[in-house]
């Protein structure tokens, strides 16, 4: 009673110092208690208390301590020591009283298993507080076998899978979600059933990958819009890994088509420019290598149907008929695949101004004729090449605006430095680096008592 007293006493004091470190006492001597009276009946209770006041008092190495002791002292390994030393001491009881010992025991127990399920969840939470993740990972998950039918139960087992998956150890992250996927039907179901596609993918298990995402948009038909168009774009990623490129060319083909279709809040998310982007950009990659495939010789038609493909690929402003369709992934909004259409017009002009200058030479003129022709063919070129300049600099300037670094915007520094080595000298590459340590997203906070990622995009 004087204790409880001297606790009301501190958690009136207005002082945040003062309070924790009177808190900090009354936990001493709740501690205190529990050792000097370890039979009482209040004995585990006191302790728990200490643990909560720790807690509260800002002094997590000791409420962890109290905490450890809570269940070394009444934890289930205590209890079948306890049961052992019973079953030895031969003393004979009346019914009557057998019965009375049985009730009040009975009631006990059931007070301190709750007492000791507070306590493992706070056990899990001050190891999460400590970084001590694996040992919060083997907490939470044996909470959730310990205590199935609680209703936190399915959030420590989710924050099991989070913590694994920090860890690197996917195969019982996935365990851990697909368990909550089949056990517990909640709002978030379709984001854990997501996150089990990016797992797989991220092992580079990409035929569980492909059945997850395809089968994504048939098991959640309610989810966003935007999240089914994805999925089908992931599903097409996953394919390209598989070496199904005709499949997954049906998919690109899907995507482009369906993206007009999107409402606008699908249609402006990030996920679905990025999609359709890519889809366009992907599409058009046959195009440009039959385009860059083609030689200029000297018949005039070679030239004219170089002129044309570049035409068709990329030209832009006024004076084109139409609009070049690499122009036309740019229309996604997606800054990525944006710089690279612009990297992949200036590759477009650049190639046609290269093949103008490797045109052979008619073998009847002189060599003062052939300088001329030449030096002809050179000043032809530098009309496609001063586009293609030009496009390589649009990217540049817009990777710079957007704070984008890709394999594009290192082939646009390339070519530029390629192209005149004096005007635009080598850029130095950034140096990506990544924090140290364990990446933890979505740990849920709704357990303690009192967070697609960005991908790495390889274009050509």
């Amino acid at each position: 009673l004087s204790i409880q007293q001297e606790e009301k006493r501190a958690r009136k004091l207005a002082d945040a110092v003062d309070k924790e470190e009177a808190l900090g006492s009354v936990a001493v001597r709740f501690q205190g208690f529990q050792r000097e009276f370890p039979r009482s009946r209040y004995a585990d209770k006191a302790l728990f208390s200490a643990v909560l006041i720790y807690d509260q008092a800002d002094e997590l190495d000791h409420a962890l301590a109290a905490a450890e002791r809570m269940e070394r002292r009444y934890g289930e390994k205590a209890s079948k020591v306890a049961r052992k030393k019973k079953r030895r001491t031969k003393k004979a009881r009346s019914r009557r009283s057998k019965l009375r010992r049985n009730l009040a025991q009975g009631s006990g127990r059931t007070e301190r298993q709750e007492l000791l399920r507070r306590n493992h969840l706070l056990r899990a939470t001050f190891y999460e507080r400590i970084a001590d993740f694996r040992t919060a990972a083997r907490l939470y998950e044996s909470y959730y076998r310990k205590y199935p039918d609680h209703s936190k139960a399915s959030t420590a087992l989710f924050n099991a899978g989070v913590y694994y998956e920090g860890l690197g150890d996917i195969d019982r992250a996935v365990a851990k979600f697909e368990a909550y996927i089949e056990l517990f039907s909640s709002k978030d179901e379709a984001r854990v059933y997501w996150r089990v596609c990016e797992l797989e993918a991220s092992r580079d298990k990409w035929k569980a990958a492909a059945e997850c995402f395809e089968a994504f948009r048939q098991r959640y038909r309610t989810a966003p819009q935007a999240e089914i168009f994805e999925s089908r774009y992931r599903y097409a990623l996953a394919l390209e890994k598989l070496k199904r490129p005709a499949d997954a060319k049906k998919e690109f083909e899907w995507l482009v088509r369906a993206y007009p279709k999107l409402k606008r809040r699908a249609r402006d998310s990030d996920e679905a420019r990025l999609a359709g982007a890519h889809a366009a950009f992907k599409l058009l990659d046959p195009d440009y290598r039959r385009y860059a495939a083609l030689k200029v010789t000297l018949r005039k038609k070679s030239l004219l149907a170089k002129v044309k493909g570049a035409e068709d690929l990329a030209c832009a402003g006024e004076a084109c008929k139409r609009a070049g369709r690499f122009l036309r992934v740019l229309e996604y909004g997606n800054g990525r695949f944006g710089i690279c259409a612009l990297t992949r017009i200036g590759e477009v002009y650049r190639d046609l101004a290269d093949a103008i200058r490797a045109a052979p030479i008619p073998r009847k003129l002189s060599f003062d004729q052939q300088e001329i022709y030449r030096a002809e063919l050179d000043t032809v070129a530098l009309g496609p090449e001063e586009k293609g300049i030009e496009a390589f600099e649009n990217a540049l300037r817009k990777a710079y605006e957007l704070n984008v670094y890709n394999r594009c915007l290192l082939k646009a520094q390339e070519s530029l430095a390629e192209i005149n080595p004096d005007q635009f000298p080598t850029l130095q590459r950034r140096r990506l680096r990544t924090a140290e340590g364990v990446a933890l997203v979505g740990v849920r906070e709704e357990v303690r008592v009192g967070h697609p990622a960005d991908e790495i995009l390889s274009e050509r």
